[in-house]
């Protein structure tokens, strides 16, 4: 891959393209696959934003153990426009265990497949937030369906991060930042002196909600792509995972929402602890996971026609089972009390309110920095 000099340094400094070659070739087909929807996603995002303004969108998986994510855009000064988004091995590593891990009890996501045929829960005593670095590998389901189910939960995962990332370069925050003196967007590090903390974590939740937007525009497309009998050559345990991720509205938005949640939940596994998840407490700022429950319930209400009390509920039971199977990895339990306490409590919406009026004051600056859609796709496009 040719890239400006800039950023060829940046993801020098990260690692690099070259990634190790795991012994386990279950382990090596789920990085691959990753890599896979990585590039498909890219050109889908290429075509609607970057063609018209001459810019390249490129991106890779570059050798970095701990889960991150940055995004970045060539100086002006260089010959050629690029943009690149980097998504760590460590980040594609973790999604790999976590949607493995989960098709591979009995006691998880049973509606897919034949869950009676994996093996009984055996809980980890201790999950390292890198699991590159560590002696865990993905595990591998025994049902068929349950295997292709986790090989394309596994890529859902990714794409979502990779999401956040072009949301960062076409809702206008990377070039706000570059504005301010920055060089590119990281998911994990701190960018002191460029952006006061409650504009960063305005425009994080901003970056959630331009992901949420766009996987709602490409679940459409592959439902249409369903109906025009496009996988009808696909063999039937993949055609069958296909169908449950995808096939049914709202059961499709709920894998869609697992699959932000989740990767969510490996970034800010600091900021809402164990011992926070009880009925009487709420999540440490920046409460992440709890504007991701209030948006997506809003994306159920305008993509979906679900009423307003019904998607709130809907989201609240998905966020359930998500907490409940991070949780049960570690053979632990939640309250979850605690997560609709949070969804409830005056300091939530106090905080909401807050982050709300700063996208608004930051509205005029990242203006001048937004990438429009230039290319609308069709209801097939996927």
């Amino acid at each position: 891959m040719h890239l400006p000099y800039d950023l060829q340094v940046t993801l020098d400094e990260r690692g690099g393209l070259d990634l190790p070659s795991h012994p386990d070739a279950w382990t090596r087909n789920l990085i691959s696959q990753a890599a896979s929807g990585l590039e498909h996603y890219r050109e889908r995002i290429e075509k609607l934003y970057f063609d018209s303004i001459g810019t390249q969108l490129r991106c890779g998986i570059y050798n970095e153990l701990k889960a991150r994510a940055f995004a970045a855009l060539s100086s002006q000064v260089q010959p050629d426009k690029v943009a690149f988004i980097g998504i760590s091995y460590g980040f594609v590593f973790n999604a790999a265990c976590f949607a493995t891990m989960m098709l591979s009890r009995n006691d998880m996501l049973t509606e897919v497949g034949s869950p009676e045929k994996e093996f009984p829960p055996n809980p980890i005593s201790n999950m390292p937030s890198s699991m590159a670095d560590s002696p865990f590998h993905p595990s591998q389901p025994v049902c068929p369906i349950r295997k292709a189910f986790a090989v394309f939960l596994t890529v859902r995962f990714v794409e979502s991060v990779f999401m956040h990332e072009v949301s960062h370069l076409v809702r206008g925050h990377l070039g706000l930042v570059q504005s301010l003196g920055a060089f590119n967007w990281s998911e994990g590090d701190d960018m002191p002196g460029h952006l006061a903390a409650l504009s960063k974590q305005a425009l994080e939740f901003d970056a959630d909600t331009g992901a949420i937007e766009e996987s709602f525009s490409y679940l459409f497309g592959i439902q249409h792509a369903f109906s025009i009998g496009h996988f009808k050559n696909a063999d039937p345990a993949t055609l069958r995972a296909l169908e449950i991720l995808y096939a049914d509205g709202l059961s499709a938005a709920k894998y869609s929402f697992m699959g932000m949640y989740l990767p969510l939940r490996m970034f800010e596994h600091l900021h809402w602890e164990r011992d926070l998840q009880n009925g009487s407490s709420h999540p440490h700022p920046p409460i992440r996971m709890l504007y991701l429950m209030f948006i997506y319930s809003l994306a159920l209400v305008e993509g979906l026609d679900v009423n307003k009390d019904s998607a709130q509920v809907a989201v609240d039971e998905w966020t359930k089972e998500c907490e409940a199977n991070y949780m049960a990895l570690h053979g632990a339990t939640i309250d979850p009390s605690g997560i609709r306490s949070a969804w409830l409590s005056p300091e939530g919406d106090a905080y909401i309110y807050d982050i709300h009026n700063e996208l608004e004051r930051l509205a005029p600056e990242l203006a001048r920095h937004v990438i429009h859609m230039s290319f609308k796709p069709g209801r097939g496009s996927s």
